[in-house]
Formats: C-alpha cells, structure tokens, sequence
C-alpha cells in the first residue's frame, strides 16, 4: 500500500518525547470556599473519609476567562492526604488556550455532568508536538469525572496535535467524561506511559483527519476499562479504538464498545510490538468493531494471551476478527467472531460456544480446540467437542497465515 510521501511525517505516535515548558500567567479567579462534604459517591478511594473542603469554580465571563479561573483554582489548591479537596466546576465552557490542567495528589475534578462543563483548549503544532503534554496531565490519588474535554485543532495554524489526556508515571480515576474531537490531524483520547489509571463510564470520539487513537498504553501500562465507548474513525492512515505498545495492555476490558473505521488501517485493538510482556487482557460483554478501512482488525497481532467471554469481534472486509502472533494465544467463549479472512489465529487458539460468521478461516500455529462452535452458512451445523475442518472457514494449519503489512502502524511508533 503506497500513500502520499508528504503524509508521512504526521503518523506520529512516536516514543520520542520532547519537554515543553508551559507557561501561564492566572488572571481572575472565582471560587468559593465550603465546609460541606460531599456525597459517598463523590468520594473517591484516595478519600475515603470525604473531602475537607470544596473550591467551587463559576463562569466569569468569556470562555477564556473562564478557563484562566479554573486553571488558577487548581494552581492554588494545596490538598494532601489529611487535607483531600474537591473543585466543583459549574456549568459553562472553560477554555485554557495552550495551558495544560495538571491534576494533583489528593485532588478530585468534578464537573456539573457531561455536556455542562466543557473544558477546551488548542492543539499543538503538529511538527513540534510534545507527548507528554495534554489538555489534562494526570496525577496518582486524584480522579477527573464529570466534564466534556474538547480539542480545537487548527489547520492554518498547523495545530493538529490534539492530546487530551496524559498519565505519564500517574493513575488516576477517569469517570464519566465525554472525551471529542475532529478535524485536521492525529487525535489521541488518553495516552499511558508508566501508568494503570482506572477508565470508567467514558466516551471517546476521535475523528482527526490524518491518525486517530482512542486509548493508547505503553511502557508497564495496565489500565481497567469498563463501561466505554470508544471510536477512533475517519483518519486518512491509521485507526485504532485502543493502541497497546512496548509492554503496554489493558487488564480488562468489560461492558464496552469498541470501533474504528476508515484509513489505510482500521483496528479495534492493536498490539503494536507488545510482545515484551506477554500479558493477558480480559475482554467481556464487549463489542469491537473494525471497518471501511485497506486493511480491518477487530484485535490484531501481539504475543499476548486473550480471554474473551459474552463478547463480538466484527472486522469488515479486507480483515480479520482475532489475529494474534505465532506465539499468541486465545480462548474464546461464549462469543462471536466475523471476519472475510481471519476468524481466528494464534499459537493456541481455543473457541468454545462461538459462533463463526464470514468467510475467514480459523487457523492455529501449534495447538487448535473447538466445543460447540456454530457456523453461519447456508446449511448451518453444530459441531460438539470438536474442531470441524474441511467446513465452511474452519481449517487446522501449522503455518502462518499471511496478512497484508502495516506499513502506517509501524510507521506509528
């Protein structure tokens, strides 16, 4: 697959981190000061006693000023552990510029709900992007829930580099946040380095013009993943709902929505040279959907293990609905998988109570176990306590499958 050579500089999920120093000068600041504690469920587990105040942070004027007040109440916020704080951000649009909002150990973020506290802010320029630089950086012992996080890239401008939410050594709790963007560039939801936050009751949107990432885990990263809805669509090269890298990889992924489309590449779950750790991701009651793309995935490569129970893996045509590496395996339960090449391939790859639909063929390196798998064919069958071959998309092989390259995927490290 060939595309434009002056496309290529901007694949940039790149490990190269550059630090930029943010400056900021704090203009006006409304908040107020309450001696109420809040709610058992606002109470996070860094404060299980509740918090010892609240630093209510209103709209002051134009979206700017807004942002300037919100960004200098987290400034000014000195929690500790004997001291938990808590910032209320009420209703309205909170644009920090080119400022980052750097969470703080013992401090929890809480927005009037999705859609009513809307915090913005620019995209970097797309050549000089700083990856360890987000609208929202981190911190152990703190949680961010309740806000919309919007990036506003610029194509005249050359900002494209929209990174929303960065953890960097750090793991917070990410709850019920609206995470959006689109337009010109490469878009990344949440970014992990050296961190195992806990993501719940989240949507991410991203639909940049040229890469689109929806979660990506690198370096020791183990995030839990529940309740999600995750889409990364539209981008010119590369889509991937949920990037795993360099030792990087979900610990569970349950009750969630997973989809990517368009662009030379369109995975689900991509695990970009994850062989490193050869950990085990839990999928359950989950969804995961690639489509529309030169080449679709709904989980592609890795020497990982894949637990898979109540869960659907749908990869449009080209594509695959679980390809792992020769040294992968999987075990599939109570699941279905469609796929026009690939249904399933592994080193081991066990199916049980899965339902096969599409042309593609299952396939394993070493080892190959069925019970009770359903395929949809004209004359469908039910197979029990074994592994049909000769039948529709269902053959045993010692010898690797060949899928097209990756040429944009291994571009994007």
């Amino acid at each position: 697959m060939k595309f434009a050579t002056t496309l290529k500089s901007f694949s940039i999920e790149t490990t190269t981190l550059k630090a930029v120093a943010v400056k900021a000068a704090v203009t006006s600041i409304a908040l107020m000061t309450l001696a109420a504690a809040p709610s058992a469920a606002q109470a996070r587990s860094f404060a299980p006693e509740g918090f010892k105040s609240t630093i209510v942070v209103s709209p002051v004027g134009d979206a700017a000023a807004n942002g300037n007040a919100l960004y200098g109440a987290v400034e000014q916020a000195k929690p500790n552990s004997d001291q938990p704080l808590q910032i209320w951000i009420e209703p309205g649009v909170y644009d920090l510029g080119d400022k980052s909002l750097t969470l703080k150990p013992y401090l929890s973020i809480q927005g009037s709900g999705i859609g009513a506290s809307v915090i913005q802010g620019s995209a970097q320029d797309i050549n000089t992007f700083d990856l360890t630089r987000g609208l929202v950086v981190g911190s152990d012992h703190s949680s961010l829930r309740g806000v919309t996080l919007r990036c506003l890239p610029d194509e005249a401008l050359g900002q494209g580099a929209c990174i929303h939410i960065v953890n960097s050594g750090a793991s917070p709790d990410l709850a019920e946040l609206s995470i959006e963007s689109d337009g010109y560039g490469s878009h990344w939801g949440i970014r992990n380095t050296f961190s195992s936050p806990n993501v719940e009751n989240i949507k991410i949107s991203m639909h940049g013009s040229l890469n689109n990432y929806g979660i990506v885990s690198s370096l020791s990263s183990y995030p839990t993943i529940r309740r999600a809805e995750v889409t990364a669509a539209d981008g010119q090269m590369h889509n991937s709902g949920i990037f795993n890298r360099d030792g990087g990889l979900p610990t569970v992924i349950d009750d969630t929505e997973i989809f990517a489309a368009g662009g030379q590449e369109a995975f689900g779950i991509y695990n970009y040279n994850a062989s490193g750790n050869g950990g085990t991701l839990e999928v359950v009651d989950s969804l995961i959907v690639a489509r529309n793309a030169q080449d679709n995935g709904a989980v592609r490569d890795g020497s990982i293990r894949l637990h898979a129970e109540s869960s659907n893996f749908e990869a449009g045509t080209p594509g695959s609905a679980i390809f792992l590496s020769q040294a992968g395996e999987m075990d599939i339960r109570d699941s279905e998988l469609t796929g026009s090449d690939i249904l399933a391939f592994a080193s081991d790859v066990r199916l049980g109570s899965v339902r096969l639909s599409g042309e593609g063929t299952v396939e394993a390196a070493q080892t190959l176990s069925c019970a009770a798998i359903f395929t949809l064919s004209p004359t469908a069958q039910f197979f029990e306590n074994t592994c049909p071959t000769g039948g529709q998309g269902v053959t045993a092989s010692t010898t690797r499958v060949k899928l097209r390259p990756h040429p944009w995927s291994e571009q994007a490290h």
